[in-house]
């Protein structure tokens, strides 16, 4: 490429003119910079004269370039949607500007900023969305950071690198040792490719604020992080969408960094979650919407899990939907005849806990299983009860909330029927508080039972303020 243009020098210059004035689903571009130009990739749908469509810059991650499997994936998966994009490589890396040894986390940050200053300058540039990969995550957290969420709308992680600061600590960086306080001048050779990594990039992670640069940035956010992970542990994920309020956090089991085991299933996740952040709402008409008949669709259904004892101490734990608040202080649930309504009657009390996403598959287990056919059903599941602290019933220390009720009614047609009780306690699990004490449902993670499709779905983000929002509509 290089070479070429050195040959033909005319011929770059032609093409990037006519560029301009032809529509181009995939467009090569360079963004100029005071040290070199950026290479990037452009894919964008076709639009009308004054159109414009919101776009993500895809940052890929240490030694990689932009030609990767999850920035390929991602654009082609956008682009889909009505969504630009636009890859570039780092600074030493791909076809871009620089050595590799020169390299830094703060240089590609600047590099991150150059091509969000690009897109912004295009008339077609609508909501502007960063995703990265591993240290691209790492400079997307922190560009999103210091550019704000009034810049920015929207921020995916994929497997966030943020250990390469403890990795710079610690002075071995992929298995290369190093003296972290005195790093060689030269830099450190890897094992791969012939790479050198500057001493620059030893001593600028080495005190990388990177958490306390990312918290700065307070808009929507997704996380993505495998449980295989063996080069940044999947807690470096958990740590961002514990500092990021309401953004959601996704983890795929036995997904490694790379993400080649569900690369497909990480990308629709992205993209959707992309999709609907960045494009704006459409309200169809009324002929449009469909008659579904009497068939009831009630949203959403709690996962509530009953716990009881019989009448010689056994626990028992029933998986329930048809159920919510029907008081200041009261519960009402719709249960057919099972042991669970035996024990209640029995007892004159029940624990009501939320299932959450850790806990899916116990919760499921209990709610296929009969606590009639398996006595034991509840040490098969795995999860251990103790007694509740103001009710004979027990709690289940899986499940992170847990409601103490006495029963103070069953209205029974022979079936079963509403089991109503009055809330005397309630049990939490620490880590699913805040800082004020108070339940966090991004950090509980409970999850509904969606009937259409069988499915267990995940709440915790947070769109909105109660009591608040509403009052925009009175100006």
């Amino acid at each position: 490429m290089i070479s070429l243009k050195r040959k033909l020098s005319l011929l770059p210059a032609i093409l990037l003119c006519l560029a301009g004035h032809l529509s181009f689903a995939q467009q090569p571009i360079k963004i100029p910079t005071p040290k070199g130009d950026i290479a990037a990739i452009l894919e964008k749908p076709d639009l009308q004269q004054g159109e414009t469509c919101p776009v993500v810059i895809l940052m890929h991650g240490f030694t990689a370039n932009k030609d990767g499997a999850i920035q390929t994936g991602m654009a082609k998966s956008l682009l889909k949607e009505g969504i630009a994009s636009l890859r570039f490589d780092f600074n030493g890396h791909g076809e871009s500007y620089g050595k590799f040894e020169d390299m830094t986390v703060p240089s590609e940050i600047e590099d991150a900023k150059t091509v969000y200053r690009y897109l912004r300058e295009q008339p077609w540039c609508g909501k502007i969305a960063l995703l990265g990969h591993s240290q691209g995550g790492v400079v997307a957290s922190m560009t999103a950071g210091e550019l704000g969420k009034e810049k920015v709308d929207a921020v995916v992680l994929f497997a966030p690198a943020a250990v390469l600061r403890e990795d710079c600590i610690r002075g071995n960086t992929m298995g290369t040792t190093y003296d972290p306080e005195n790093p060689p001048s030269q830099g450190v050779p890897l094992p791969m490719g012939g790479l050198t990594l500057g001493a620059e990039y030893i001593r600028t992670a080495f005190d990388l604020p990177i958490y306390e640069t990312a918290a700065l940035y307070d808009g929507p956010a997704c996380i993505l992080h495998g449980t295989g992970d063996r080069i940044v542990p999947y807690t470096y994920g958990q740590r961002f969408h514990a500092i990021w309020k309401g953004s959601e956090y996704y983890q795929i089991e036995g997904e490694d960094h790379s993400f080649t085991k569900e690369l497909p299933t990480a990308v629709a996740i992205a993209t959707a979650y992309l999709s609907k952040t960045l494009k704006p709402k459409t309200q169809t008409d009324m002929s449009e919407r469909k008659n579904l008949g009497k068939k009831m669709h009630f949203v959403p259904n709690p996962v509530l899990i009953i716990g009881t004892y019989d009448a010689d101490g056994v626990p028992n734990a029933m998986n329930a939907a048809w159920g919510g608040r029907s008081g200041m202080n009261k519960v009402t649930i719709c249960l057919s005849r099972h042991k669970t309504t035996d024990n209640i009657i029995a007892k004159k009390c029940f624990t009501v806990s939320f299932a959450d996403v850790a806990h899916v598959v116990e919760a499921d287990y209990v709610g296929i299983v009969s606590g009639k056919a398996v006595p034991d059903k509840v040490a098969k599941a795995g999860l251990h009860a103790e007694k509740a602290e103001n009710v004979d019933a027990p709690v289940f220390s899986e499940f992170p909330l847990t409601l103490e009720c006495k029963l103070v009614s069953f209205e029974d047609d022979g079936n079963g029927g509403l089991v109503t009780g009055e809330v005397v306690g309630v049990s939490a699990d620490p880590r699913i508080l805040d800082e004020d004490g108070d339940v966090d449902l991004s950090l509980m993670r409970p999850i509904i039972y969606d009937a259409e499709g069988n499915y267990y779905r995940v709440v915790g983000d947070i769109v909105g303020k109660a009591f608040s929002d509403g009052k925009k509509l009175n100006k």
